[in-house]
């Protein structure tokens, strides 16, 4: 950390999810994938985000476009299980190895959805559930 940057984990016990502030967010998404040592990047960004300013190509520049392994623009609201199933396809298939989200509400919800699908459901991991659910035993 530097001056600037105040960041802390979510849980003291795991290395992730950070929870930072005081850094722009495409310095401190660049800073803790390098410090992670991560190369696989998935990025969600709004459509609005996406085609309007420089906040997407600043946040791949800083990240590293070599290190980006798929770009999703848009999720619509609310949330969609579709939306979420079809980017832990792709976290799934491209190897991705961090998943950042660039806008707010939906996206967030998605992205953190899409993870557990990922390594979860996709990964036919039921213990993840602790549960007996037939719906859910029926998605792995």
């Amino acid at each position: 950390m530097n001056d600037q940057e105040t960041c802390r984990r979510v849980w003291p016990e795991w290395k992730v999810p950070l929870v930072s502030h005081g850094l722009p967010y495409y310095e401190a998404c660049a800073k803790h994938a390098k410090e992670l040592k991560v190369s696989h990047v998935y990025i969600v960004v709004s459509k609005s985000l996406a085609g309007s300013g420089d906040h997407l190509q600043n946040l791949t520049m800083a990240v590293g476009e070599n290190n980006i392994a798929g770009i999703r623009e848009g999720m619509k609201p609310h949330t969609m299980y579709s939306e979420v199933i079809e980017i832990a396809k792709d976290l799934k298939e491209l190897r991705v190895d961090c998943l950042i989200t660039l806008g707010g509400g939906s996206l967030i919800d998605g992205g953190k959805g899409a993870i557990l699908v990922r390594f979860c459901v996709l990964s036919g991991c039921k213990q993840c559930f602790n549960c007996n659910n037939p719906r859910l035993s029926q998605m792995m």
